[in-house]
């Protein structure tokens, strides 16, 4: 399936199926997926949505650069949409993945006023450190059920 169809099936998943009590979860990739599905500016999702190591456009792997499907695109219709898209967008990523450099991450939450959890270690996809795999867990569980104020 091309860049542009997985793009529109996830828009319609999100727009067909998903309510406010509902969770989108990306990651890498599929994560700009996810964020190309929602930056739409007719529409916005009312549930939560986690992206993991997103791609944010431009990226590297080892001493090569790339530039994804849509990067331009994405960041310009990003930075004139300037609200988010969904309910609630979180954005986790590791200070030093070196594929997606967090900058991007950074960039993104200031446009939409997004939350952005990082951790110093793990790389990219915070998959390089098994021993962070409980911590990831936890934050996505606090996220998709915070705990109860008492």
């Amino acid at each position: 399936m091309t860049f542009a169809g997985q793009v529109d099936w996830c828009r319609g998943v999100i727009r067909d199926s998903l309510s406010s009590n509902d969770m989108i979860v990306g990651r890498s990739f599929g994560a700009w997926i996810i964020l190309n599905a929602l930056v739409d500016p007719e529409e916005n999702y009312p549930g939560t949505v986690i992206l993991i190591a997103s791609v944010l456009g431009y990226g590297r792997s080892g001493k090569v650069g790339f530039i994804a499907p849509r990067a331009k695109s994405f960041w310009r219709e990003a930075a004139s949409r300037q609200v988010s898209p969904a309910q609630r967008i979180v954005l986790i990523h590791a200070t030093n993945d070196d594929q997606c450099p967090l900058e991007y991450a950074e960039k993104l939450s200031r446009i939409w006023g997004l939350e952005l959890v990082t951790f110093k270690k793990g790389g990219h996809g915070l998959g390089k450190e098994n021993a962070l795999q409980k911590e990831l867990a936890g934050v996505v569980q606090e996220i998709w059920h915070p705990a109860s104020v008492v």
